[in-house]
């Protein structure tokens, strides 16, 4: 017969899903995402200085976050480590800065959001200007979206795992002393890959990731389905 003490553990026993959600929690870890922008060439002004701005957000926000932001001249490529919550807020600010005439950008995509990665890359947010790579042996044809997006996003960790500790002027200087900085960050023929409906576009990544899920009940559904609706 079970006494008092075995009766109170086994009432207390945690179940698997239990004991695996408190091992998660208990670990440290780390979103990330990587969005791709083709500048606004159409902005006589150029009013948008993306280093600013970025600090004006994390200031007023009180948040913050690391990474790189890459300019090539024509796009910048963009990846960002923080909580999800922070990087679902920077995706709302971009969203605010399209709405602007003009806006920084013709053009947003969002290839890769990972979760619970276990480590932040990066020990800075840091910003680098490197010079555009176009023309060349390099045909977009040649390519596939998604080898340039993973290539692209297995780059910019590299780059992290190995100069991620350093400062802005010095990342910069890796870069641009790297052999294979050519290969690096891609032609700008061949980034242009990136901007198609292949990936997510701004309003598609909010959709997916940020809204709120849209519930029909149905009482409200309708049947046969309108014409307008029907493909």
């Amino acid at each position: 017969m079970a006494t008092a003490e075995e009766i109170q553990e086994e009432a207390h026993r945690r179940s698997m899903y239990e004991v695996s959600k408190e091992i998660r929690e208990s670990k440290t870890s780390v979103s990330r995402l990587m969005y791709i922008g083709k500048i606004n060439k159409d902005d006589p002004q150029h009013k948008f200085d993306i280093n600013e701005d970025i600090n004006r957000f994390k200031t007023k926000n009180g948040v913050e976050f690391t990474g790189l932001l890459i300019s090539t001249g024509s796009y910048i490529i963009h990846l960002v480590e923080g909580s999800t919550e922070t990087l679902f807020a920077l995706v709302k600010w971009n969203e605010k800065l399209m709405k602007q005439d003009p806006a920084p950008f013709t053009a947003l995509t969002f290839p890769v959001f990972t979760e619970e990665n276990p480590v932040s890359l990066f020990k800075y947010w840091t910003s680098a200007l490197t010079n555009p790579q176009s023309s060349g042996e390099d045909d977009p044809e040649n390519f596939l979206p998604e080898e340039i997006s993973w290539g692209l996003y297995s780059n910019m960790l590299e780059i992290g795992t190995k100069h991620g500790q350093l400062s802005t002027m010095e990342i910069t200087d890796k870069i641009k002393q790297s052999s294979n900085s050519k290969r690096l960050l891609f032609k700008q023929e061949v980034l242009s890959l990136l901007l198609t409906d292949k990936f997510p576009n701004l309003q598609d990544f909010i959709e997916i990731y940020i809204a709120p899920i849209d519930i029909v009940f149905e009482n409200e559904l309708v049947w046969p389905c309108p014409p307008e609706l029907n493909f």
